[in-house]
């Protein structure tokens, strides 16, 4: 798997000295917080402040989450198929939401009964995919006393911006469109 070293830079006008380390921090463990919550593997996390930009540096950054097994357990096997043994409403609705036809639906026993069981991979999504969702999260749960709202009309992008998924009606201490 492909990894990649990913830096990301919020620049804003002047933020009070005092609540630097407290903001630096906080975006730091919100986006490791949801890198870890992904499941995409990384390596080291470090974050960086400075009156004018709060920063995260993740190394080793997948470009890719890896493929993990699903196990879902349908219906009761006794409501799955009808006395001629052909699937009934619910087997073959719990095969459409699995996208699988009913014949590769496995049977499962337990002590309380058996069940119809699907057993797949689902593949990961690309990290590029994931990202913008996260530092977005990262953003929203700073702790900021009093945000202020930018960017409030919802555009593809704005003039001075470079990542238009933070100017959709961000909340934020100071204009903070640079990133």
């Amino acid at each position: 798997m492909s990894v990649h070293d990913l830096l990301f830079e919020l620049r804003t006008e002047e933020l009070p000295p005092r609540t630097l380390l407290g903001l630096s921090n906080a975006l730091t463990e919100g986006v490791l917080k949801g890198i870890d919550a992904a499941g995409i593997p990384h390596g080291k996390v470090r974050g960086f402040a400075t009156p004018r930009r709060l920063a995260v540096y993740v190394q080793k950054l997948a470009e890719q989450q890896p493929d993990r097994q699903v196990e879902r357990r349908g219906p009761p096997l006794k409501n799955s198929f009808d006395a001629a043994g052909a699937p009934t409403q619910a087997a073959a609705a719990f095969a459409k939401s699995c996208a699988v036809p009913v014949a590769d639906l496995t049977r499962m026993e337990t002590d309380k009964g058996a069940w119809l069981m699907f057993r797949g991979t689902e593949r990961g999504h690309a990290t590029t995919s994931l990202i913008g969702d996260i530092i977005n999260q990262a953003i929203a749960a700073l702790p900021i006393a009093k945000r202020m709202r930018w960017a409030a009309a919802r555009r593809s992008s704005c003039d001075r911006c470079t990542a238009s998924f933070f100017c959709m009606a961000t909340r934020w201490s100071r204009p903070g469109c640079w990133i």
